[in-house]
């Protein structure tokens, strides 16, 4: 049965095979235990149910009158002389009445089978709610005169955000703008890293990543970097070094030596990369390009800038923002979608092999998105997750779609929730989620779960 049944406490086991046990004994004895053929608890005063639970008592009295819990079947060697009338009338008896309880198991069995279609039956009829998700508006912000390309939240919960009009807006607790920088970049402004509450760093198509730090409650520009040609996206990881990707294939690896950072590694993908995700946890990389996604070693431990390769490459699958790639359950599955509606749930496990731990990456599961995919976004207090962009055939929908995060389910659709590309989602951790878009516009959103009547 479904493991919807345990909303109602419901528990069928069916008859265990007889298993033999073998004694240690010279007599070689074999012995068929049967047991728990009937087990079930059920919370219900339903009529339906009830008719059941009769059935399955039945059956339960029925099993245990019958049930013999110490049969010896004694296996002898063969000897002309060994076997006495009376013990050759007994394993006789023995052998009929095993044969019995296998004709009466599996009458019993072709009963409980019965019995869980009749449950099954049940279950659709009395199943007559499901959970589902709704969205309610909050608030809209046009503060930018271009489109919005990336958004983040400090720890203190204050919003900022980054646009094609290059400018950089930061947010106050009800949504107010507390400090405006116009001219942050000289072109589209693609992502904001959040390091700590007093700093934060961007990347733009002007080719270079930027350092920014609060003074006297104002952030100010502390280092230029240069990059090599249109940054798509920068992050930063625990142990201080900054990874951007670009337009042209590099992944830079940058280290932070006397104050300012510095480029030490570069890893090639050779073609457009927009999206780069950490696993810490896992001591890997995740970039994504034009021609596939690729998993690199890069274990903060024992970090060798020398020794990062690539571990595993994964082709034929697109990603178009730096939004695309979102990961799930400490790390253990990545969720990627793409510009051809698809979305792709990627298993990352660990395996010991002599006593090493290597890497076990598979697809384990495609997901037909009919959208072209610029943003994941997990909510992890709703266990959902939000999948953003434009739908690729006919009129122009700019949709976010909702998943659940256990088992990739496709849940609901909100159509045309904004007017252009929607490129991301921040989780506001308290049941609301903010989405940007191309459309200038940013919404904060409401999440909520209400029963649904079926049809």
């Amino acid at each position: 049965m479904s493991d919807d049944n345990n909303k109602y406490n419901i528990k069928i086991f069916l008859p265990l095979e007889p298993q033999p046990e073998l004694d240690n004994s010279n007599d070689s004895k074999r012995k068929f235990h049967y047991y728990n053929a009937i087990q079930q608890k059920i919370d219900s005063n339903d009529i339906l149910i009830d008719h059941i639970n009769n059935l399955i008592n039945d059956e339960q009295r029925k099993y245990n009158k019958n049930n013999i819990d110490n049969i010896y079947l004694y296996i002898l060697q063969p000897n002309d002389n060994s076997i006495d009338s009376d013990t050759f009338q007994t394993i006789q008896t023995l052998k009929n009445r095993i044969k019995e309880l296998e004709e009466e198991k599996k009458e019993l069995y072709d009963k409980l089978i019965e019995i869980k279609q009749k449950f099954d039956v049940f279950l659709k009829i009395q199943n007559k709610i499901e959970e589902k998700p709704y969205i309610n508006l909050l608030a809209t912000s046009e503060a930018h005169e271009e489109g919005v390309c990336s958004m983040n939240i400090f720890p203190s919960g204050k919003l900022i955000s980054s646009s094609k009009d290059k400018s950089i807006k930061i947010y106050g607790n009800n949504f107010e703008i507390i400090q405006n920088i116009p001219n942050a970049h000289d072109n589209d402004i693609n992502y904001i890293e959040i390091i700590n509450e007093n700093n934060f760093v961007t990347c733009s198509n002007d080719k270079y990543i930027k350092l920014w730090n609060k003074k006297e409650n104002k952030f100010e520009i502390i280092q230029n970097i240069m990059g090599d040609d249109e940054i798509k996206k920068v992050i930063h990881c625990p142990n201080g070094d900054l990874i951007s990707c670009s337009n042209n294939g590099p992944i830079i690896i940058w280290n932070k030596n006397n104050g300012e950072y510095k480029k030490v590694k570069e890893l090639w993908q050779n073609i457009k990369v927009w999206d780069l995700l950490l696993l810490e946890k896992k001591g890997m990389l995740i970039s994504g390009g034009e021609n596939g996604i690729i998993f690199w070693n890069y274990n903060l431990n024992n970090l060798d800038y020398d020794n990062i390769y690539c571990i595993h490459f994964i082709n034929d699958f697109y990603c178009v923002w730096n939004n695309s790639m979102c990961k799930l359950d400490d790390e253990r599955i990545i969720i990627n979608g793409n510009e051809k509606g698809l979305l792709r749930v990627i298993s990352v496990r660990m395996r010991l092999e002599e006593d090493i731990e290597i890497p076990n990456i598979e697809i384990i599961k495609e997901i037909e998105n009919p959208f072209l995919c610029y943003g994941i976004k997990l909510i992890e207090n709703k266990g959902k997750f939000l999948v953003g962009g434009k739908k690729l055939e006919g009129k122009n929908k700019f949709n976010i779609r909702i998943f659940n995060s256990d088992n990739y389910e496709y849940i609901e659709t909100f159509e045309n929730v904004h007017e252009d590309n929607i490129l991301g989602f921040v989780d506001l951790n308290d049941n609301r989620f903010v989405s940007f878009s191309d459309d200038r516009k940013i919404k904060i959103w409401e999440l909520y779960i209400k029963n649904k009547e079926l049809n």
